[in-house]
């Protein structure tokens, strides 16, 4: 017989998210067991002391009714270590939570091929473009895209999977009612619609630095491999390649220019034996029996438009001034509904004359890493070019 819901969610809330339940579970059984024992129940429980004890037992189930109350009212749902749809694979990770706070419909995470993208919140072009070639692809093709809302290279990977019309999961480290960073409200939406997103903390905890590397087991955890787009041998980005190294899953790396911090992360992987990867395939070639029947292995062409630093057919070798000749009278094309709430921002203040993504950032306030995603989503859809210097105008 399952145990109820609410005594997983008094279990969660008792010892938080990140802890070790193995102790709990393996003496009881059930949270309802450990719950009905008390204080005395706690003390039982190896590594735990007495203060420890009382401040475990401190949490009551009018705590879990509170927290079952507030996802209700906001149309999510709360998946327990007994449901079924709880995904198998994280049953097996260090530290697993018994308690997920979902809001979407998450994908099966069992039947398909998911893989973690991750890199720095301070990306560049390169790690942008990267993302969202080889993010795009793969979600064109079947797989589904984990990642974890933040700016920079996990906001591309999201976007890129949604304007190729595939999944994604974004694993959060605050509670399903809050939005970090808070200009991603718009692709939150998006990921909802088009995934799930989901988190093992409780609505109403807000953004916390330590709660982000305790969220990252999660992302390793979801996913058959982890891919690290862009990052540093600082960058939290790592600690998750770390986590899909420790769980034994496969680690793939995006190669970078040596002379980069911000790719000493990515060389220091493919130096440990991480997987080069470069487009989709190279992902699946890992995974093409195992998904035989999920993915595809068609290339998906998001250039030239996705590389900046190509240039497209129409615009030849010619200098930026000629182009801006050419351009100055063009009609500004109607914008995809399904764009995100950044690039249409992001678009509204591109024009005839040429603007730089630093002075894009300045006008619509946005950080740079989040207006370079959307710089990219916007020649996705072909309606704004690249000019030398890092300059855009409408295409």
């Amino acid at each position: 017989m399952k145990c109820p819901v609410e005594y997983w969610v008094w279990l969660s809330l008792a010892f938080g998210p990140g802890a070790k339940y193995d102790g709990a579970l393996d003496k009881f059984g059930d949270p309802r067991s450990l719950y009905d024992s008390g204080e005395e129940g706690f003390l039982s429980i190896p590594k735990i002391r007495s203060d420890m004890a009382k401040r475990l037992s401190a949490v009551t189930l009018g705590d879990a009714y509170r927290v079952i109350e507030q996802v209700e009212k906001l149309g999510g749902k709360i998946i327990t270590f007994e449901s079924e749809e709880y995904p198998a694979r994280l049953k097996n990770i260090y530290a697993f939570p018994i308690v997920l706070y979902v809001k979407g419909e998450l994908p099966d995470i069992e039947e398909n091929l998911c893989i973690g993208m991750v890199g720095t919140r301070k990306c560049s072009r390169y790690g942008i473009n990267a993302a969202v070639k080889i993010g795009g692809e793969l979600a064109a093709n079947g797989a589904v895209i984990v990642s974890g809302l933040a700016e920079g290279i996990d906001s591309a990977a999201h976007s890129a999977a949604i304007t190729a019309g595939g999944k994604t999961i974004a694993v959060m480290a605050t509670g399903i009612d809050r939005v970090y960073p808070k200009f991603n409200k718009g692709l939150m939406e998006k990921i909802i619609e088009n995934g799930a997103v989901i988190t093992d903390y409780p609505p109403n905890t807000e953004v916390n630095g330590k709660n982000f590397p305790v969220r990252n087991r999660l992302i390793a955890g979801i996913s058959s491999g982890v891919i690290m787009v862009e990052g540093s041998r600082r960058s939290g980005a790592l600690i998750t390649a770390n986590h899909a190294i420790e769980q034994g899953k496969d680690v793939f790396a995006v190669p970078g220019n040596i002379f980069r911090e911000n790719l000493e992360g990515n060389n220091a992987l493919l130096k440990q034996g991480a997987i080069p990867v470069t487009c989709a395939e190279d992902v699946f070639n890992e995974y093409e029996y195992k998904y035989i029947e999920k993915i595809r292995m068609e290339k998906v062409k998001l250039e030239p438009r996705a590389v900046s630093s190509k240039k497209s057919e129409d615009t030849g070798s010619k200098s930026g001034a000629e182009q801006l000749f050419e351009n100055k009278n063009t009609v500004k094309k109607e914008l995809n509904d399904g764009a995100s709430e950044e690039a249409k921002a992001v678009y509204e203040k591109i024009g005839n004359e040429p603007i730089t993504a630093e002075d894009i950032s300045a006008a619509v306030g946005l950080p740079f890493g989040t207006v370079a995603a959307a710089l990219t989503e916007l020649e996705i859809y072909g309606v704004i070019k690249s000019l030398p210097g890092n300059n855009f105008c409408i295409n």
